[in-house]
This record gives C-alpha cells, structure tokens and sequence, in this order.
C-alpha cells in the first residue's frame, strides 16, 4: 500500500557511506573525549537506587527504607544493576554506554535522513555530522545519566514507525522501541505523541491499515500497561516521586524565568563571549565574524533554515521532524530549564535537528539542480560550510551553566584538541563534583546516622553508612509529596475557593489579573504549609543526626550574616528546634559565595575509629578505581592513624592503585602534593621517580620530583633531578630552576657550583638584569663571609663587580643608583684587596 513516502533506496547502496559514517564516530568520540573525567552529581543518585537492587533491597534510597521512585530513569538503573552486582565500575560503564547510545544516535539520524530522503548519497551523512560536532551532544553521552539512551529511543522510534508505515512488510519493531524509551523516561511519551497524529493522518487518508495501527497499539500498549501496573502497585505512585517533588516549586514560579533564559540560549546564543577589555583587535574582529551580540549565526541559521524548508514540504513524515522541536519549546518553558549545563533536556531533539538540516540541504540540492544544474557545487559547498560553522561555534565552549538571562561561560582549555591533551584526559580519572563534601561524611560521620541535605548523589554514593532525608524531596516520599496530596492541608484549589469567598465575589466577577494573583497566592500558601509541615517532620519526628545547609554570604565571608537555602533548609535552620538540639561541626565551600554548613545533633558523638575510616577509604577505593582523589584523600589520612594495623591496610590499598595513577600526569601531581601535605616525603619521591621513568622529557615533573627528594632529606638526588630539569625545560623556564638549583647547591657548600648556575642562567639572558644582579648580590653575599681567604675574597669581589656593571649598563638611569652605590663599594674593596695582595707578593 502506497502512504506517500519516499521509495526506498537499495540496502547496498549505505555499504559505500560507511567509511564516511565511521570518521564522523571517529570525530565524536575525539570531541567527547574532553568531557571523559567530568561526572555529574545526579548521576551517583541512579547509581545508589542501582546499588540497592544489587544488593536486594529493592528500589529504595535508604537500606530498609519506603520504596520510593527517586528517579526518572527506570530502564537506566536497570541496567546499571548487573554492573553493581559484578562489582564493576559503575560510573565507567555508565559511561560507555551512554557513548555507544550517542553513537547508535547518530547511526539512527543517518538512517532516518536516508529513508526521508528516498535518496542513498553522501547528503545523509550530514545529519550524524551535525551530532558528531555538538558540544552538549558529547558532553551528555558522558554525564553517566539516561539522557543519550532516551534520545536514541525516542529517534529510533520515529525513524521505525515511518519505515513500518511506509513498508507493511518490515517487522513493527516500533512499539518495543517506544515502550523501552518510555521505560527509560515517562515523558518519553509526550515527545512520541505526534506519531499517534501521524498514524491518524494515515488512517484518514487511507494509506494504511487499520488492522496495522491496532497490532502497533497492542503491542505498545500490553507491555506498557504491565510495566506502569507494576510501578504504580510497587511504588504507590502514578508518577515518579521526583515529579511531585519538582513541579511544585515550579508552580509556585509563574513566570518562569530559567525556561525563557533556556529556550533563548539554545535556539539563539550559543556564541563566544564578549571579548574582555584589552583582548585585540584579532579577538574582537573574530568575535564580530562569528555573530557579536547577534545570535549565534551557523546555529542559528542551521536549524531555522532547516524549519523553513521542511515547511514547504508536503509530506507528513517530514512534519514529524519538526514536532519533537516544537514539544521541547514547550516542555523547556513548563519545566523551568535546567540547572545542569549544556542543555540536558534538549538532547532529545537534537538528532530531529539533525535530520531536519540533512533533509533540507537535500531539498535545496534538489531544487538547485532543477534551475541551474551548475549550482549544485556551491549548495553543496555552503551545506559544507554551515557544519564547519556549527563545529567552530560548538567546539569553543566546554560547560555552559543558565541560571537565568547571563549564563556561566566556561570556554575550553587552550589546546584541548592535542594528541597529547586527549591521552591526558583519558588518563586522568574521574572528577567527582562534590568531592570535599563527600570525603567528609565518608570519613567523619556514624555509622547508621540519618542525614538532613540537598546535594545527595556523589556524597551518599561515598558514605553508603548513611540513610536520608533529602531536602529536596526527591528520594523521600514524604518530604517530596505535598501534605495536601495525603489529604492532611487543603489543597491549591481549596485555598483558591476560600480566597473568593473572603473577597466576596465569583471567579466570573474577577479580572484576569485578580484572578492570576488569586491563584499564585493560593499556591504559595499550600508551599508555605508543605515546608512547615515537613520542618516539624524532620525535627520533630525523624530527628536526623546531622543536617547539612546551604549558607550563602554574600560577601563571601563565613564569619558573616548568610542566609540559608533552599527554602525547607532556611525553615530548619531558622527553627528554635535545630538552635537548641544541634551543634555546628564542619563547613567547606560550595561555590564562590556559598558553604556546605554541617551540623551534628548535640547527643551525637564526634570521632570515627580508624579501622572504620579505613574500612569505607578502602571500599570507596574498590568502587571508585578512577576516582583518583580518594587515594590522595587515603594518604593524608595515614599521617592521622594511630591504629597501626588500620593504617597497614590503608597503605596496602594505596600501593595497589599507584600503577593506574601514574597513567595520569596530574593524578601523579596531586598524589604527591596530598603526600607531602602528610608529610611522607618519601613516598612522594618514590611515586614521582616511577612518573619521570615513563615521562623523562617532563621538565616539570624533573622539578617536582627534585622538591621530593629534598623534602626527604635526599640530598645528592634532588641536586641531579633539577639539574636534568633545567637542562631539559623551555629556554624561559631554565633561569629559574638554575636559580633554585644554585640554592641547593649553596645549601650543600658548592658555593662554586652555585654560582656556575646562576652565571648561566645570566648567560642565557644576557639583556635580563634581574638576572645579573641577581648573579652579582649572591657572589656579593659569599665575598662578606668572615671565613674565606684573602685570595678567594678577591675573586669574588671581582666577579660581583663584573656583574653589578653588566646589570647597571642594563638598566634604566633611575634605576643605577643602588647597583651603582655597590660597585663603587666594590671597587673601594678591590683595590684595597690588591694592595694587600702586592704588598704580600713584594715580601716574599
């Protein structure tokens, strides 16, 4: 049965784009490679709800807690389970999968641009590129979160839906797409709605069949329906916990300030910063090329062109790429945006972007053949032209965080697309987000203590030991419903009800605005009665041992007024409850302005044996190879341990991770600064002799490795390390360390050696005067010392004098009076010590 679409190209015919297909994964993964060590908190939550069922406790967030759906992830934590139970590295495996999802992305847009097209030609390629080169793209294939496994579902279920329509013999592998994606995330189901408007636009116009549309439906619906029949009697809930936790706080924000801010940055100003003052006119004038103040000019003209074109398209299976866009517009607004960077929730359009735009160049192409077939080169130049655009826009920018109409603009590192910097990256571990925090309540907190906080998943993946009672109400089903959801306080509606009757008036008699301020303020008053309610619950009733509150100065300074967030937290901390039954133990900072302020119950004793720290050091180690500061965290707390068998353990575990750190250049670097914070100066030398071995070229290293050896009290050894490190560094670096060098050669009685260094270091500069006077006041000092000979003073006053002259012939007339007040010192010296020395060669 015809239905309208394209015809399909021969299978054999994609053979010849799969070299193309594998150079853009090879693209891909080469940009996704800088976001290798970055983690993002929420992640670990998925990972602890993961670990629970691993362990056979269930979907729970606390060990013998309520059930809860903490998560919108389902499929997700699911798959984590396995990689729990083996004891392997979650969040390395989490990442792999998220990396083979985008990729599968990216297999899946090719594919959708090719049956949309009817056409097997290089033009299809355009749509993984599109992917292959956006930031956020690789960033969230990283994060170790579902989102690239829900975008590559929600894809791959539209790009099967329109083949199985288009080809009633092709197996409906739709459905079971659709049912996983909806597994995976709830509101996969909004993003898929407009397939049910496509089948019904078939249905009317009698290309396809009913019989079709039913089989597609039951096979969606009877695995769905036992799926969400299984979480609503195991959780309790219609909806994941997290929605009841979120939405009312962005109910309470009718304006929504972050989703506009969201919606404007990624449709319109994904571009560089405003040059700083002073940058040049190089950077201004490239600034100025690549958009200015205007909107990003690639991007923006990518997806909007792209929209145009398929506009003009008659086919529905065309409209559909632009409807997920459309429902994300949306969806950006109702939710508020985002407080993660680089665009989570716009994942899942961005491959029907990337189609859309593979779609469209082939339609212009198209077109420009039928005019003029001389134009196809220069549409197809400036398809070309518009990708390396959108590349040069994407690959500037590594985070960009929108809390509101000014974003956080965190460019990339200079050079991050070296051989040498991605080996690096690779190598270096995984950054925990909230390591400080987290390493505290590892190591400083009881055993089977309950917690009071916000920032829950990296700090409660670390100390298993804890249960909680999660501020944001999240993984906790009471705090996270509203009390009027129990039927214990009137609800919204309710409130709104009362508010007509007090004013005396019908909803029809008031104005449009009084009746929006009616009902804001009604919703306020049932959030202000949510956070009392759950304020008496967690003081009252659940009495946590400790409470960990956010305490914003805004001058930054602890010691000062603050106020807490968010708003449950401020209730708790302002409550007379916490002032009298809780002590404050440990802060550490958040952001610039903000603090972690952890405070214990004041029947809470302080102090964690060390077999226990030990104990938890060595399983976060086991559960976290990659995370390399947990070992740096182990070797300063070796230098606390009194319990020797402890802290035998402890170095045991820490010997055994010390191959996999040395891999990484600055995971060796921190490692041996926590060991010298220690104090095991020793082992820094040890572990940094073992880093120059397979670095030997590593000037820094050579210096930090000198350093090492000197702390010990290696005398011998850290001499001959900064000198290699000197004579390898760049020629500006070489003056310094010579001059570090001379220190310790002078420390060691060389005072000849000492100034052979810095003679060269002079040498090497010889239009530096701060290296000449440098050279002329040491040979000075040595001159002045009481215990030389004659002769010798005489040499090294000559040698001074020599030098102060080259550093006065170097400086400018204001600044020879004080070397030029010495060398006539010198010269009075000089003389005097050549009288001495004729008048002693005339005796003999």
């Amino acid at each position: 049965m015809d239905t309208g679409g394209p015809p399909r190209p021969p299978a054999r015919a994609a053979l010849r784009q799969l070299p193309g297909l594998l150079a853009l994964a090879a693209l891909f993964l080469w940009q996704a490679s800088y976001y290798w060590h970055a983690v993002i908190d929420d992640a670990y939550i998925s990972l602890r709800f993961a670990d629970m069922v691993a362990s056979g406790h269930g979907f729970v967030f606390n060990e013998g807690g309520p059930r809860v759906e903490g998560f919108t992830n389902f499929l997700w934590v699911v798959a984590m389970v396995p990689v729990l139970w083996l004891g392997g590295d979650a969040m390395f495996w989490a990442k792999l999968l998220g990396l083979a999802c985008a990729l599968g992305t990216m297999a899946v847009a090719w594919r959708f641009a090719a049956l949309l097209r009817g056409r097997e030609d290089a033009l299809n390629l355009a749509a993984p590129a599109f992917l292959a080169v956006n930031a956020s793209f690789a960033h969230w294939a990283l994060m170790g979160l579902e989102t690239p496994l829900a975008a590559l579902l929600v894809c791959a279920t539209y790009w099967r839906a329109v083949r199985e329509f288009d080809d009633r013999r092709a197996l409906l592998a739709s459905p079971v797409l659709a049912v996983l994606a909806a597994m995976t995330r709830i509101d996969a189901l909004y993003f898929m709605s407009p397939l049910a408007g496509y089948m019904a636009w078939l249905l009317a116009r009698d290309r396809t069949l009913w019989r079709r549309v039913g089989a597609w439906a039951l096979l969606a619906a009877i695995p769905f329906a036992a799926y969400y029949g299984w979480k609503v009697a195991y959780f309790g809930d219609w909806l994941p916990n997290t929605y009841y936790a979120k939405q009312r706080l962005v109910d309470i924000r009718a304006d929504r300030p972050m989703g506009l801010s969201h919606l404007g940055h990624f449709f319109l100003r994904q571009t560089p910063p405003v040059p700083a003052p002073g940058a040049g006119a190089a950077a201004t004038a490239g600034w100025l090329l690549r958009g200015g103040p205007a909107p990003s000019f690639w991007w923006f003209n990518w997806w909007l062109l792209s929209a145009l074109a398929l506009l003009a398209q008659p086919r529905a299976a065309r409209l559909l790429l632009l409807a997920p866009t459309a429902l994300l517009a949306y969806y950006l607004w109702h939710v508020d945006g985002d407080w993660m960077p680089n665009f989570r929730f716009q994942q899942v359009a961005l491959p029907f972007l990337a189609v859309a735009g593979a779609v469209a160049l082939g339609a212009a192409l198209e077109e420009a053949v039928r005019a003029r077939r001389w134009l196809a080169g220069p549409v197809a130049g400036l398809g070309v032209l518009a990708l390396a655009g959108v590349a040069q826009e994407q690959f500037r920018f590594g985070y960009l965080y929108i809390f509101g109409p000014d974003p956080i603009d965190m460019p990339r590192e200079a050079g991050w697309w070296r051989a040498a910097f991605v080996r690096e990256r690779l190598a270096e571990g995984f950054h925990g987000p909230l390591n400080e925090v987290s390493e505290h309540l590892l190591l400083h907190t009881r055993d089977g203590a309950a917690i009071f906080m916000s920032d829950i998943g990296q700090p409660l993946w670390f100390a298993r030991h804890l249960s909680l009672l999660d501020g944001c109400g999240l993984c906790d089903p009471y705090l996270g419903h509203a009390p009027s959801v129990r039927g214990d306080l009137p609800t919204a509606e309710e409130l709104y009800a009362r508010q007509l009757r007090d004013w005396g008036r019908t909803e029809e008699q008031l104005s449009g605005a009084e009746r929006d301020f009616a009902r804001a303020s009604a919703k306020r008053r049932e959030f202000e009665a949510h956070l009392s309610r759950n304020c008496e619950y967690v003081l009252g009733e659940a009495r946590p041992e400790y409470l960990l509150i956010f305490l914003q100065h805004d001058d930054g300074d602890p010691a000062r007024a603050a106020y807490p967030y968010p708003e449950i937290a401020a209730r708790i901390h302002e409550s007379p409850l916490r002032r009298d039954n809780y002590r404050f133990l440990w802060r550490a900072p958040k952001t610039d302005r903000v603090w972690n302020t952890l405070y214990a119950r004041s029947d809470v004793p302080e102090g964690v044996p060390d077999a226990v720290r030990a104990a938890r050091l060595e399983e976060a180690m086991r559960r976290n190879p990659r995370m390399f500061s947990l070992v740096s965290l182990a070797v300063g707390e070796l230098r606390r341990m009194t319990d020797a068998r402890a802290a035998a353990r402890l170095r045991t575990a820490v010997g055994e991770r010390t191959p996999r750190i040395l891999r990484s250049r600055r995971a060796t670097v921190e490692l041996a600064y926590a060991s010298h914070e220690a104090g095991d100066h020793g082992f820094a030398a040890r572990l940094l002799a073992q880093a120059t071995e397979s670095r030997p070229r590593d000037w820094e290293l050579w210096q930090l490795r000198a350093d090492a050896h000197w702390r010990a009290d290696e005398r011998p050894p850290a001499i001959e390390s900064l000198r290699l490190a000197a004579s390898i560094a760049p020629k500006d670096q070489a003056p310094a360390l010579r001059a570090i060098l001379a220190g310790y050669l002078e420390t060691e009685g060389d005072q000849d050696g000492a100034l052979d260094e810095l003679l060269r270091a002079a040498e090497a500069f010889p239009h530096d005067p701060r290296l000449w006077g440098n050279l002329a006041a040491t040979t000075h000092r040595f001159a002045a010392a009481p215990e030389i000979d004659r002769a010798r003073r005489e040499l090294l006053v000559r040698r001074a004098l020599d030098a102060y002259r080259r550093q006065v012939a170097l400086l400018p007339e204001p600044l020879r009076a004080a070397p030029a007040a010495r060398i006539a010192e010198l010269e009075r010296q000089a003389e005097w010590l050549g009288k001495l020395r004729a008048e002693s060669e005339a005796r003999d």
